[in-house]
């Protein structure tokens, strides 16, 4: 799967999740992450989307905001079918 956002490009394959926001890029691979997400909402209207990814003790946040809350949907749809860490939360 690819996602495209001026912005940010999220490339899922078979192994992890490659995230590239201008010109850094990393990668994340499905036997070392696990997945989660925080979106925060107001007014009815979805704010902030970010993706967290847990590598060991490591938290990294990944902001998916650009991606719109339908692409990301799509986007955590095909992460659920591997490591996700606990349930997602959403902040009102």
């Amino acid at each position: 799967m690819l996602v495209v956002d001026e912005k940010v490009v999220v490339t899922v394959d078979a192994t992890g999740l490659t995230y590239k926001s201008g010109s850094k890029e990393s990668r994340y691979d499905f036997e070392d992450c696990q997945f989660g997400y925080k979106t925060v909402s107001s007014q009815g209207s979805t704010d902030t989307i970010n993706l967290y990814v847990y590598k060991g003790d490591q938290e990294i946040m990944l902001n998916c905001e650009p991606l719109g809350p339908r692409q990301f949907d799509e986007l955590f749809n095909i992460l659920k079918g591997h490591t996700v860490k606990d349930e997602p939360q959403r902040l009102n």
